[in-house]
This record gives structure tokens, sequence and C-alpha cells, in this order.
């Protein structure tokens, strides 16, 4: 990271976003948005042959849930997932990632993309330094430690999802991931599977809700 970067960063690290900013925001952005189309709904190309024993890893004690019924598309999850993390608005950045297609019907046009902190985290198995890792301090969730990131994409590869849950940051050439807001820097409120997670808080839909088992 640039030393410009690294004091821009300082000089927003203790703004907190809430509620009202992220609804702020998503009415500037949203306002003439357009919706992305994906290119398949094949979400779960499972890699049997890769999976050690079930239950060989502690789950997560929270998992996100999304109703394509309820979603409008707006991208508030969006906006407020790049304002807890990143401090600014940048979609590219977000955790969670919606997207529409014109090839399915309703409710299967919209889709909702975000880490499923898998019982069996491939991400976590796979990465050669032990940056995805399982924080059991906060609930469990899986997590990525920037500061050990390399760059090297194996997790992107290792991920069974089609789309797969990372998003990379083109910025500092790293892994993202959802971490249910357990270290959000610029959340007002404390997150993690015990806590709030801004997308919940923010979707004017009720579309995202947080679940303490895998969503079906």
């Amino acid at each position: 990271m640039d030393r410009s970067r690294k004091t821009e960063k300082k000089k927003i690290r203790d703004k907190k976003y809430s509620r009202r900013d992220f609804l702020v925001s998503s009415g500037t952005l949203v306002a003439g948005g357009i919706l992305r189309p994906y290119a398949s709904t094949d979400l779960f190309a499972k890699t049997l042959d890769r999976i050690p024993a079930k239950n060989s890893y502690p789950l997560s004690k929270g998992y996100l849930a999304y109703n394509s019924e309820l979603c409008s598309g707006c991208q508030s999850c969006m906006i407020a997932c790049s304002l807890v993390h990143e401090g600014l608005v940048n979609l590219s950045l977000s955790r969670i990632q919606v997207t529409r297609t014109l090839f399915h019907d309703y409710p299967n046009d919209m889709q909702a993309f975000a880490c499923q902190q898998c019982p069996e985290p491939m991400c976590v198995i796979e990465c050669p330094e032990g940056a995805c890792y399982i924080n059991t301090d906060k609930g469990n969730v899986r997590m990525i430690d920037a500061d050990k990131c390399i760059g090297c994409g194996t997790c992107l590869k290792a991920c069974p999802y089609t789309l797969h849950r990372i998003v990379w940051d083109t910025r500092e050439d790293k892994a993202l991931k959802c971490d249910l807001c357990a270290e959000a820097s610029f959340f007002d409120k404390e997150g993690g599977p015990f806590g709030s997670q801004a997308c919940v808080e923010t979707c004017p839909q009720g579309a995202l809700r947080l679940v303490s088992k895998p969503p079906d």
C-alpha cells in the first residue's frame, strides 16, 4: 500500500457508518443504477474429490440467507458493505454481489452472492499462507487476513461455488470475503454472527437475514 493511500485510509479510520448513511448513499448512487447480468446459474459446483471428512471444522455460528422473491436489486446491501469495510462506496469492493439475468423469470432473475461460511471451507483448506482462516473468537466465521494474503488467487480457484464468493481487490491484488461484518472497521455497530450486519440492516425489502444454520 503506497503512502498516500495509507494517509487517506488513516483520515477516515474514525468514521463510522450508520444505517442512515447507507440509505443516503443508496439514494444517490442507485437512482440510475443498472444491474449486471450473470452468465451462469450453476450455483454449487462441488469439488467432492478435494473435500475432507465432514465435521472436521467448527461450524460458523451465523449465515446470510437471501430471498430473491423480496429482492428489488437496489444494491443497497453492496453500498453498505463497501462503506463499512472500506470506508467508501465502491460496488466492486462489496463482499456481497447482487446480479440480475434476463434469461430467467421472477424470482430466479435476481441473485445475491456472498460467502456461505462453508462447513468444509475449501478456501481455508487450500490457502498456502493461512490467510484464509476460521476465527474462533468471532463465532467461527471464515475470514481472510489481509496481512497474510499474497494475492495468489488460490482461494478463488478453491471456492466450490459458481460464481465464486471471493471478491478481488484490484487496488491491493488481494482477496476479500464476507465476514458477517466481524471486522468491519467503519461500522458503527458490533458485527459478527452475534451482532449486526450492514447488508441485513440496510436492505429495504428484508431480502437478507442472519440465520444460525446454513440456508437451504
